[in-house]
């Protein structure tokens, strides 16, 4: 992530990097409390730092991209945040945007589109979210909790968005999103490239700058990040 972070930093923009616990070690929420707890320093050290704290953006790929939106709806909702335990450090407004690539966004759908994938991969998916839940068979109110879509509302913030289709993830999550974002008139842009686009990208394309789109959806989020900072 650094050098990706340096590319972003390169354009005016303070960036921090945040881990979290990978499962099996820790089952979700835990990485969303972490994600809270490094804004929470973030926040309480501003004064060190060039960080303007009333222009916040998270921005996630795959897991990572699970674990802010899933933030974000938190702060967004209550009864959600209450269900997690977690006392958001930033509020609502503080967070102008959202930059996710490649996420997932509900659990419950990935958790049940396996069932129909063959042996091996649907074993692999629900083991894998059977761990990030921390349940042997995680029930859909669960898996629920561990998703941004069920709990998206009007408050959402400004969206933006890659994929491609030639990842398994883009029909079950990513087109969703985006379709119930616009129900709700969030402001959302989507980069989503066809099976046909003329490179091989796949999940996590975006982090590989040799690919044209990957430095498309570059180009594209630093648009989206300045536009919605002013």
């Amino acid at each position: 992530m650094q050098p990706y972070a340096r590319l972003i930093a390169d354009r005016g923009l303070a960036v921090v990097n945040v881990e979290y616990t990978l499962v099996p070690k820790a089952a979700y929420p835990q990485q969303v409390r972490e994600l809270n707890q490094a804004v929470r320093y973030v926040l309480q050290n501003a004064a060190r730092w060039p960080i303007d704290t009333g222009r916040v953006f998270l921005s996630g790929d795959s897991a990572g991209a699970n674990i802010v939106s899933s933030y974000v709806a938190a702060v967004n909702s209550p009864e959600m945040a209450g269900q997690l335990a977690l006392s958001p450090a930033l509020a609502a407004p503080q967070i102008k945007g959202l930059v996710l690539h490649s996420g997932v966004y509900d659990v419950k759908a990935l958790y049940h589109a396996a069932d129909k994938a063959g042996a091996i991969m649907s074993w692999g998916t629900h083991s894998v979210l059977a761990q990030y839940s921390g349940e042997r068979q995680p029930s859909d109110a669960t898996l629920d909790r561990m998703s941004a879509y069920p709990w998206l509302n009007t408050h959402f913030p400004p969206v933006y968005i890659s994929a491609s289709e030639a990842d398994t993830l883009t029909k079950t999550q990513t087109l969703p999103l985006i379709e119930r974002l616009k129900q709700l008139n969030v402001p959302v842009t989507a980069q989503i490239y066809p099976l046909s686009y003329r490179e091989a990208i796949n999940h996590d394309f975006n982090f590989n700058m040799r690919f044209d789109a990957s430095r498309e959806v570059f180009e594209q989020s630093m648009k989206f990040l300045v536009q919605h900072a002013r």
